[in-house]
């Protein structure tokens, strides 16, 4: 009766159907190593359909057919396995006829519509706003969730680096606490690779895709470094945004108080290598030649996310489209491409994604229309 329970739950996980009660439900069952593989190898399936069903050289219809259109009559299989089956083939459906959501380059649990704090390959606990966490790793670190803040903290430091990863889906952000004190705040469809606990000597590293705005907890002795894609940004402490979402031109870092250093990660850090950022800096990576332009800015619009503000100066409504995206959780398409490069000055904050676009549209016309839940398509 339990394994039914535990491969229901399953299915509703992977159709991202979980409600609040499941998903601790689900943790519980979670918690068991043979449940664990279990999860892990559907994880690994529900990939791999995912690829092969957005293929666009595969015929879906002869897949779907040979999945579920020639199974033997006279076979009688237990209803653990047709649980299994009914996992799988729900899935397929998903993903076959464009109803599963993207799965990005971090993996599989990036196309689940919560936040997933992922501990291993086989272990991964969903953070929902209401949920109350509070458990403890094999090595002995805390995690808890205290609000709408994921805390680590310990007793101890470590004698080997175990890295957790952070996903943060479109329409959602994340607030997370390290185990030296140091906190950060994860922008939507950002993630954050980081190390559980951190050892004694050497240096705090994290590893970041999207965008988060660091509180670093000072401590001369171990510098605290953000690798994002190519560029490394080392500090002692202070605060500081990063913007390094993919597709983006350059890596952009966003000094608010104290003091940073910014290099490329295949020439290493050393002083003259280094560009050194002081408070209302902005520094951008040139991926044409690894070098750094630097500029006084006005940080407000480059932080204004963190009090759920948009802040637009001068910005191309292409460059707008991305962050209504990731902020609303849809897909924009625009087929105007006059407008892809028209700019706008705009400031939102509780306005929903439709009064967004009236407004928008106040400076330049154009025309938009709403497809389902999550997909808006503009034209002239």
């Amino acid at each position: 009766m339990k394994e039914d329970k535990f491969y229901t739950l399953l299915i509703k996980f992977f159709s991202s159907d979980l409600t609040g009660s499941e998903r601790k439900q689900l943790d519980e069952f979670l918690l068991d190593k043979k449940n664990q593989e279990e999860f892990a190898k559907l994880a690994l399936l529900n990939k791999k359909t995912h690829e092969l069903l957005h293929d666009q050289n595969t015929d879906k219809e002869a897949v779907f057919e040979r999945l579920v259109g020639k199974q033997p009559k006279n076979r009688i299989f237990d209803p653990k396995v047709l649980l299994r089956y009914a996992a799988v083939f729900l899935i397929v459906l998903m993903a076959g006829y464009g109803w599963y959501s993207k799965v990005s380059v971090h993996g599989v649990f990036d196309s689940q519509e919560v936040i997933t704090l992922r501990m291993s390959d086989e272990l991964v606990k969903t953070i929902d706003d209401g949920d109350n966490l509070a458990f403890q790793t094999n090595t002995g670190v805390a995690i808890s969730q205290v609000g709408d803040t994921i805390k680590y903290s310990s007793a101890f430091e470590a004698t080997e680096v175990v890295y957790h990863d952070l996903l943060v889906p479109h329409g959602k952000t994340a607030a997370l606490q390290l185990s030296d004190g140091s906190e950060i705040i994860l922008n939507s469809g950002s993630s954050l690779r980081f190390p559980e606990n951190f050892r004694k000597g050497g240096n705090r590293e994290v590893y970041l895709t999207g965008e988060a705005f660091f509180k670093v907890s000072e401590d001369s002795s171990r510098p605290f470094i953000v690798n994002a894609d190519n560029v490394n940004i080392r500090v002692l402490g202070t605060h500081f945004n990063v913007n390094s979402y993919n597709g983006n031109n350059s890596i952009e870092t966003i000094l608010v108080e104290g003091k940073v250093g910014l290099y490329m990660n295949d020439e290493g850090y050393s002083e003259e290598s280094t560009v050194v950022l002081l408070p209302g800096m902005r520094g951008r990576s040139n991926v044409g030649n690894g070098s750094f332009v630097v500029d006084k800015v006005n940080v407000k619009p480059y932080t204004a996310w963190l009090e759920g503000e948009l802040i637009f100066q001068s910005e191309t409504f292409s460059k707008i489209t991305q962050v209504l995206e990731r902020k609303y959780a849809v897909e924009i398409d625009l087929k105007d491409e006059r407008l892809s490069q028209q700019k706008f000055v705009a400031k939102f904050k509780e306005e929903s994604l439709d009064q967004i676009l009236e407004s928008l549209q106040a400076s330049y016309p154009f025309n938009y229309k709403i497809i389902g839940k999550n997909k808006i398509v503009i034209t002239k």
